[in-house]
């Protein structure tokens, strides 16, 4: 707990993934706000998970190859922000294209959170040597998945209820 670089990223870590399990427990509500049917959206996050499984694949080899934790991390971070406003300007702007505009972005907003979460696992475990990778790794997963929660349960009881 001493250790400031492993606390920021939990930190970092712990809102990032829990903003992913945000949207893919909403994804269906949030998407029908946009006029999307249940087939829609399931064609979107099929596209989600085999951009978000690619992405982990390509990034594991570039931080196992060149060992730039920090960089990855920084480019993910960037692309996911860019194409997240991109997104919801878009939608708001241009509605009747929905689908369009979520087919593009949101699987490249996915790739880049589900490859943060994979760098963040791997960096972890260089910034605790010699604690063992399960406690590390398991302060990581948890933080994520406790933020995750809260900001579903933020979602559902202020956002979603105040648009009915």
């Amino acid at each position: 707990m001493k250790n400031k670089s492993f606390l920021m990223l939990s930190i970092t870590s712990c809102f990032i993934y829990g903003y992913f399990n945000i949207y893919g427990t909403i994804a269906n509500e949030y998407f029908n706000k946009y006029g999307l049917t249940e087939s829609e959206s399931s064609s979107i996050m099929g596209i989600v998970t085999l951009t978000s499984i690619l992405g982990c694949f390509v990034v594991s080899f570039i931080i196992d190859k060149y060992k730039i934790y920090k960089k990855v991390f920084l480019i993910l971070n960037s692309l996911g922000i860019v194409f997240h406003i991109t997104m919801i300007v878009l939608l708001e702007l241009f509605d009747q294209y929905s689908y369009i505009i979520l087919i593009i972005n949101f699987p490249i907003i996915s790739m880049c959170t589900v490859s943060i979460f994979n760098c963040s696992l791997d960096l972890v475990i260089e910034l605790t040597y010699p604690v063992g990778e399960s406690i590390s790794g398991g302060c990581i997963v948890t933080t994520s998945q406790i933020s995750g929660i809260i900001g579903v349960w933020i979602f559902y009881f202020n956002i979603l209820d105040s648009s009915l």
